[in-house]
Order: C-alpha cells, then structure tokens, then sequence
C-alpha cells in the first residue's frame, strides 16, 4: 500500500516532481547523488515519488510537467542566469513550487570570495541567486547554513545529511575484520585540509590512504589511490569503498576551522561509519556532535593530529568499540526515512498532489 495523507489516512498518489541537478546519464557529483538522486531513488521504491531528472539543458528544452507537484533544483544546477529564468518562469505560470536543495555555504560574501577563487564563474551564482528568490521552499543541510541564507520570504526546512541504507549495506551485519591502516576522502575543494595530516608522523602517514583531494604534487607524502583520480559515480565509489574497507581501521576527517566550513555536514562520518571504519574528525561545527556516537576529536590544528591518530590506530579494541558505535547510530538515525522531513520540503506536509492546471489561477500576464 502507498502513503497516505495524514489527515485523513487515505492512500494518496505519489507525488510527481521534476528534478535539475548537475551530470547526466549516470555521471554526476557526489553531493547530486546524496542530496538528490539517491533520495529519489529510495522514495521511489517506497511509492512516494515519481521523478524526471534532467541537467540544465534538458530541462530548458522540455521544461517542467504542466501537472508537477514540485520542480526541485540541487544547488546552481541550471548553470546560468538565462537558463534559469526561462525555466523558473515557466514553472510560475504553471503554478509549479520551486525547491531548492544546498549543502554548502554559497551565499555569504566571504565565501563567494572563497569559491570565485577556486574558479566558481559569475554565471552560477546568477543561476543559484535567481533559483533562491523564485523558490517557495529551501532545503539546507545545516543548522548554520540557515544563518547563511538571504533574507527572504520562503520556508526554509534543515534536513541533515543522510544515507541510502541499500547503497551502503547497512541492512548487514559488519563483523569485517580491519587492518590499521588509515583513510582519507575528500574533493579538490579540501587541499587545505588534507594539509592538518601533516602533523603525523612517519609510521602513521604511510598508513594513510588518500582518495581523491589532488594530483600526486598534492599528496603530501601520503599514498594517492587511483580509484578517484577521474570522475567515478558515488554508487561505483560506494561499492569499491566497501569491497575495499578490510585494508583500513579508520578514517580521518580533518577540517579547518573557518567560518566556510562552519556550515558543512558530517557527511564524512556518515560514510565512515557505513563503512565499518572508526572516524577521527577535527572538533568543529561539522562533526561536534558525532563526538557523542563514536567518532574521536581533534581539537587543535596539525600539531594536534599526530597524537589522536596514533592514539587510536595502536588501539584495536578502541578503534572496534567507535566503529560499532558509530555504524549502529548511522543506520538508526542517519539513513533516508518517510519521517525525516524530507517529502515535507518537497512537496508540503500533506503529500498530496496539488491540482491539475487547468485549475490553477494563471497569472493576468501569463
């Protein structure tokens, strides 16, 4: 049986959305699968939903379901300021309610100085500033990242980092026997960070295996995996992150301590943790709470890091206890559910369809 509407307890239909997110035909970003994708795929297999993914050309080509209950954009997906206000107007005449889904902080000025400098083009933030004044509801990953916002009158709905439970098989009992060695992910955008690893010592950052970040120039010493060099999709990642994880006993999440990263998720102790692996994580906003579900924090910058991480790859049992902490925690509280909020941000607390077209008042000028 499908949903039902909580007022009444009838089954209701689906809800029908289209949705705008970087990438096509299987090859997006990491963040697109997470936040968007993977969601949808879930929410499909549980009747929620049904979904048409496009990039930005498609959707400026074909343009939103006249009978859509929601156009969902993940962050500046529709690339540029043109794209964006031929598709966000044809969804106002329609009556179609936008959504906005961000992850990161991309609106204060400090960090849109941060982002212009890793070559963040003026066009995207034209697209994602026109998505955000059209949008009647936003979702963002973070409390902080709320304070981030402009002001504006639209609902705003916190929805924290999540994982698909299926894609990481969290359904499966871990009793994986693991090595000492040590892993670290992360994308271009955290070279900085990688650079807090440096305070290691020698036994200990020969132990580190480093996906993704920078090329060879970039690895500070540490040993470069070739799995993430090129553009993989988060589901190929997944799967050899998991074939993969006997060789490690932990993974390291450090992040430095700037009002940018303030807004993060902990999206990396999620990961971790589905893993099997033990988290080590710098004590900042991010990760703050994970301190209480398993994951071990640094407080301090490199000179700090060595100790932590020797501490707890000489330890077995302690390195055992925080990975079976932290996985359970994960796959109780930190995985796509129906009462996560979720399909509330989407589409309103009802679920319900709203409409058809020909009865939604257009417009004079329409």
């Amino acid at each position: 049986m499908g949903p039902t509407a909580p007022a009444t307890g009838l089954p209701v239909r689906p809800a029908s959305v289209d949705v705008v997110v970087h990438g096509r035909d299987g090859s997006h970003p990491g963040s697109a699968f997470v936040r968007v994708l993977l969601r949808l795929r879930w929410a499909e297999r549980a009747g929620l939903v049904t979904a048409r993914v496009h990039d930005a050309a498609s959707i400026l080509r074909a343009g939103p379901a006249p009978d859509a209950d929601a156009l969902l954009v993940q962050r500046d997906a529709l690339l540029d300021a043109a794209t964006a206000a031929s598709v966000l107007g044809r969804a106002a005449r329609e009556g179609i309610p936008v959504v906005l889904d961000v992850d990161d902080d991309l609106f204060s000025p400090s960090a849109r100085r941060h982002l212009a400098g890793g070559g963040y083009s003026e066009e995207r933030f034209a697209a994602l500033d026109a998505t955000l004044a059209a949008a009647a509801r936003v979702v963002v990953s973070t409390e902080v990242l709320v304070g981030r916002l402009p002001a504006g009158r639209r609902e705003v709905h916190v929805l924290p980092a999540a994982l698909d439970a299926a894609t990481w098989g969290l359904a499966e009992p871990d009793g994986t026997a693991r090595s000492e060695g040590l892993l670290y992910m992360g994308s271009h955008t955290h070279a900085a960070d990688l650079a807090l690893l440096d305070g290691l010592d020698v036994h200990d950052r020969a132990a580190v295996d480093v996906v993704g970040v920078t090329g060879p120039d970039g690895a500070r010493g540490l040993r470069l995996l070739d799995v993430a060099r090129r553009p993989v999709p988060y589901p190929d990642l997944v799967a050899w992150l998991r074939a993969e994880s006997p060789r490690w006993g932990a993974g390291l999440a450090p992040l430095v301590d700037d009002g940018f990263t303030a807004a993060k998720s902990d999206l990396k102790f999620l990961e971790y943790s589905a893993a099997g692996l033990a988290t080590v994580a710098s004590a900042v906003p991010a990760y703050r709470a994970a301190g209480a579900h398993g994951a071990l924090l640094v407080t301090g910058g490199r000179d700090a890091w060595g100790p932590a991480v020797s501490r707890l790859r000489l330890d077995p049992d302690e390195r055992a206890e925080r990975a079976r902490t932290a996985r359970a925690h994960v796959r109780a509280h930190r995985t796509y559910r129906e009462d996560d909020g979720w399909l509330t941000a989407l589409v309103g607390p009802s679920g319900r369809r709203r409409e058809p077209p020909s009865a939604v008042t257009r417009r004079p000028d329409a």
